[in-house]
């Protein structure tokens, strides 16, 4: 509610809008926009003969673009892109036929191999000959493709049954394996990872829909292409966790390959054609998918399936200059257009905005959008008493930045036009819902005095309002619209200051005729003019105090803010942290220089590190975890924030948990190295031990923690503790290490297996935080 007493209606989610035909969401930014969108128009898509196609054989492409393809007869897969001519990396025996192929990202060419009688089977090979091809096989599936999967392993698919069976597991490096001495222990296998094929999953579709091909991508999603037995082709994706409703490839009824794009882009192909539509996939409702408006061309395509990879962009393979399949050459499938959108899309509210009363005059409304040149956006209001909708002859129109003209009337030349405003939101300290800067007459917030062209009585009178927004683009750029705001009832100058004789006369019909404005009409609305300047500073006196509020004082007050505490805001902090160090300022300062104040101020200054169990803060004679046991000491851990109280302690009692004089090789022994004595010197150490660790901080850090995260620790915590207490920060290791590291979310972590990380020069150690990784090649010759 504004000074004035004027409440708003706003529309800036997607629950507030209807999408009409060409209009989009964008979830991240959370703005309307046009749509990417490329009319399909491909006649004489006959499914048998793409049925052909899809069966044919797949090439496979790895990171560094070179690939493997297989020979024209089926009996070998031969490599290249290092050098022109191939080699070969695999042979069958004569009688079988290798169908399809895959490599995966450690290194394993995938084969599916169809033996004499018609059985197929998986081979998983070496690229790099560390041990000799394996064969896998389930009586309860015959796949007929395989997709790698960027974790490691494959899924084996049957498309004939609609399954597919997970293969986990790697044989072990022929140089492990030699003899042992029968006095030595050896596990009864000594692969504890063998490779092996799992129980087949069905995939949840009908089962009229028939299964063409598959694809995967290293983001960890596999798309399904499905026909149906009539309509449109569909796609159902898959993330390994669940299976995203079906999507509808709009004009598509015989694609027969499909393939990763990049990011949430998918390419399928249909015979003949001269581009592969792209969709954004999924859409996470199951909804009619139009292609998006790039324009991705296959010149000299084959006519096949597309490569099985994991990486984007995907490749086709390109036809041979005589015709054979001895040498192709796989391509990537790239971009030629710039985007291409939709020139034309219309929204509307989901609901219309009740005023409660039919006497409400809507005041003004207020757009926030972005306008690239030659793009507009046009809105259309309409009022009724009654919650149907006016027929369309009752809405009146509003422009913003740049719009066609569509309307021929001679009312189309006074049509409201917004302006814009240089402030961020009129709503007093709001930083507006745009995330790009402000821009005269192009982006920001634009506002519009609520009209009707062309009548004598020009006001907006009635109980709802109905909103019908049209964008209009170029087809290479068009507008963003992120909220709308409309504010009733006006609070009108003339009725309120001015004599009675200056107050409008007409009504009824009168009002409603068409002809110039009235006198009275015309002094309305000119003093609106000074209205819409006056509110707003008005609203934002009404709102000084909220600049002595940190969670809604603009940004650039709280260092003035922070002042009045005698506070120093770091640069290295956000902008939450800020805020929330001011809020809780008198707090701080109450356990200022204890280990509470400590752990505050750290958990303020690493938005909530401390909390969420990033950072801990221990008193050193704590970590006595690590030493041995200490005969005659009683160390009860009741207090303890590493254990509170969950262990139960051997000290002084010969028992499990009871170990004298251990010296294991233990990280925090590396960081302390206490030397604990036996026999008749025990007090003595006892007492110097709690000497040597009193009055000492240790902050543990994550290993992965950003520096400039760690410098800021070092910094808070050096303000933070009082001079008689020596603080270090110490980075904790990321992985549960049995016997080393073993206090689970204080400095250690239960996280799945991380990703090998390459080694960073002079930041990284072998075998502690880095390993030289290799990026597989398909061709031996790379290297």
């Amino acid at each position: 509610m504004d000074a004035n007493g004027a409440r708003f209606w706003m529309c800036s989610d997607v629950g507030d809008w209807v999408l009409g035909d060409g209009a989009a969401w964008d979830s991240k930014r959370r703005v309307l926009h046009l749509g990417s969108r490329r009319t399909v128009k491909m006649s004489g898509q006959d499914r048998a003969s793409a049925r052909m196609a899809a069966d044919g054989v797949r090439g496979t492409v790895d990171a560094y673009g070179t690939w493997a393809v297989i020979a024209s007869d089926g009996k070998a897969v031969t490599a290249a892109g290092a050098f022109p001519q191939p080699v070969v990396l695999y042979r069958v025996e004569e009688t079988e036929t290798v169908r399809d192929a895959a490599v995966g990202p450690e290194g394993i060419l995938w084969l599916i191999v169809e033996a004499p009688g018609g059985g197929r089977h998986v081979v998983m090979t070496d690229v790099l000959e560390r041990w000799q091809p394996v064969s896998l096989s389930r009586p309860d599936i015959q796949p007929d493709r395989i997709l790698a999967r960027p974790q490691g392993g494959a899924w084996a698919l049957d498309r004939r049954d609609k399954i597919m069976a997970r293969i986990d597991g790697v044989p072990f490096p022929e140089y492990l394996f030699r003899s042992f001495s029968p006095h030595i222990g050896r596990p009864c296998v000594e692969n504890p990872d063998p490779p092996v094929m799992g129980r087949p999953i069905a995939l949840p579709v009908p089962d009229t829909w028939e299964l063409v091909a598959a694809a995967a991508a290293s983001i960890g999603h596999m798309a399904f292409l499905f026909w149906t037995a009539d309509g449109d082709a569909r796609v159902v994706l898959w993330d390994e966790t669940r299976f995203f409703p079906p999507d509808i490839l709009s004009g598509l009824a015989a694609p027969f390959s499909i393939g990763w794009v990049g990011e949430s882009r998918w390419a399928v192909v249909v015979e003949h054609a001269g581009h592969a539509p792209v969709f954004r996939l999924p859409t996470e409702i199951g909804a009619v998918v139009d292609p998006v408006g790039d324009y991705y061309p296959l010149p000299g395509w084959n006519g096949g399936p597309l490569c099985n990879t994991l990486h984007a962009p995907v490749h086709y393979v390109e036809k041979s200059a005589d015709e054979s399949r001895e040498n192709p050459k796989p391509r990537p499938l790239h971009r030629l257009s710039q985007p291409g959108l939709v020139k034309k899309a219309a929204v509307h509210a989901a609901r219309p905005f009740d005023s409660g009363s039919p006497k409400t005059v809507w005041h003004r409304l207020y757009l926030e959008g972005t306008f690239p040149p030659g793009t507009g956006v046009r809105l259309r209001l309409a009022v009724s008493d009654h919650p149907d909708p006016p027929p369309q002859d009752r809405f009146v129109p509003f422009h913003f930045a740049t719009v066609p003209d569509l309307d021929l009337s001679p009312l189309s030349s006074s049509v409201p036009k917004g302006s814009w405003v240089p402030f961020p939101s009129e709503i007093p300290f709001h930083q507006g819902f745009l995330d790009c800067p402000r821009q005269r007459d192009r982006s920001g917030l634009f506002t519009v005095l609520v009209q009707r062209p062309g009548t004598r009585v020009r006001s907006l009178q009635g109980r709802f309002l109905w909103l019908v927004m049209d964008l209009f683009g170029t087809g290479q750029a068009g507008p963003e619209v992120a909220a709308v705001r409309v504010y009733a009832p006006r609070f009108s100058y003339r009725d309120r200051y001015l004599p009675d004789l200056y107050k409008e006369t007409l009504s009824g019909s009168e009002a409603d005729a068409a002809g110039p404005p009235s006198g009275p009409d015309f002094l309305e609305r000119f003093l609106c003019l000074f209205e819409g300047c006056l509110t707003p500073m008005e609203d934002r006196v009404a709102a000084a105090h909220g600049l002595t509020d940190p969670d809604v004082a603009p940004f650039h007050a709280l260092a003035w803010l922070s002042s009045w505490f005698g506070l120093t805001l770091e640069p290295a902090l956000s902008e939450q942290a800020r805020r929330r160090l001011i809020r809780e300022a008198m707090t701080l300062f109450r356990s200022h220089g204890t280990l509470k104040g400590l752990r505050h101020a750290l958990d303020i200054a690493t938005d909530g590190g401390i909390a969420q169990g990033r950072i801990a803060v221990v008193e050193d004679f704590r970590l006595r975890r690590t030493f041995a046991t200490i005969l005659g000491a009683d160390l009860p851990d009741e207090e303890d924030p590493l254990t509170a109280g969950m262990t139960a302690s051997g000290n002084s009692i010969l028992g499990r948990s009871l170990f004298l004089g251990a010296e294991e090789e233990r990280e925090f022994l590396a960081l302390f190295r206490p030397r604990i004595a036996e026999g008749a010197e025990q007090e003595a150490v006892v007492a110097a031990l709690f000497d040597q660790f009193a009055h000492r901080v240790t902050v543990l850090v994550r290993r992965d923690t950003p520096e400039a995260v760690t410098a800021l620790v070092r910094l808070v915590a050096s303000r933070e503790t009082p001079a008689h207490v020596e603080t270090r920060v110490v980075a904790a290791s990321e992985n549960l290490v049995v016997g080393i590291a073993s206090l689970v979310a204080v400095d250690t972590a239960l996280e799945p297996r991380p990703p090998l990380r390459p080694v960073t020069e002079n930041r990284s150690r072998l075998s502690r935080d880095a390993t030289v990784l290799d990026t597989l090649s398909l061709d031996p010759r790379l290297g």
